[in-house]
């Protein structure tokens, strides 16, 4: 992968270990020392409704979200980063009243950082509790038909989350009606799909090679891609790769995003 390594003419800062959620709590006072007047005045609002909430005990997380405020509006193109979003914001025909895109920027990047624990552990343990998990299922699976207990669950969709909504009934009655339903399929089925799922990411290819080193920043750059095609229809794979730099101190250039479109 060819990567270009992005010009800051500011000192350079420290880089987050985002091991952890916790691992963002350093120093949110600092953020005063940057001077954002530059930045899109959502961004200036932002910051200063945080540093006076940044004591109160009923928010327990403005200390992380300052630092990654403070993180992001540190790197060289953390302007241009928030000038394309404010952009898309303004051409946005159902913003909700109230609503802080930049916060809620904020807030996708921390959900983002919450890596899961399988991404920080090198490859031959990966390997090892695929294989324990696929051990696991098929047991389960054979054990639960062997007795006659695969229950049948039903589906249904949910209307206001994303998804289906799982339920299991044991009433023989009920259990028979749903076949009728036609979503109403096997328990093993979806045991079987889960630990599918999860050795599916367990052996995912893009953890291997220095135990995953990578596999933070590419969960964000994934995450971002996915979130603004949502919200504004294209990947804006400049703005993901400005922001991977600010929080990995990688060097990622929009081409490098392109591949997790």
């Amino acid at each position: 992968m060819t990567k270009r390594k992005i010009n800051d003419t500011r000192s350079k800062a420290q880089p987050l270990k985002i091991a952890q959620p916790a691992s963002i709590r350093h120093f949110p006072a600092a953020i005063q020392d940057i001077d954002i007047r530059h930045f899109p005045v959502a961004v200036q609002e932002l910051k200063a409704h945080l540093l006076t909430q940044v004591n109160s005990p009923i928010y327990g997380n403005i200390g992380e979200e300052l630092e990654l405020l403070r993180r992001l509006n540190f790197h060289g193109e953390a302007v241009k980063m928030w000038r394309a979003l404010e952009s898309r914001e303004i051409k946005r025909k159902d913003d909700e009243p109230g609503r802080s895109w930049v916060h809620e920027f904020l807030m996708t990047v921390m959900a983002l950082l919450d890596v899961p624990k399988y991404m920080t552990i090198p490859k031959n343990e990966r390997d090892e509790h695929a294989e324990k998990i696929r051990q696991l299922s098929d047991g389960l699976i054979h054990e639960l038909k062997s007795f006659g207990l695969d229950r049948k669950i039903m589906g249904g969709e949910m209307r206001i989350l994303s998804g289906k909504l799982y339920f299991h009934d044991f009433g023989q009655p009920a259990q028979a009606k749903s076949t009728h339903i036609g979503n109403a399929f096997a328990a093993t089925e979806l045991i079987s799909e889960m630990c599918r799922l999860a050795v599916v990411d367990l052996t995912d290819p893009a953890l291997v090679g220095k135990a995953g080193k990578n596999a933070q920043a590419i969960k964000l750059a994934r995450g971002l891609v996915a979130y603004n095609r949502k919200l504004y229809g294209r990947p804006l794979n400049e703005t993901v790769a400005i922001a991977c730099n600010a929080v990995f101190d990688t060097t990622y250039t929009a081409s490098d995003i392109a591949q997790y479109n």
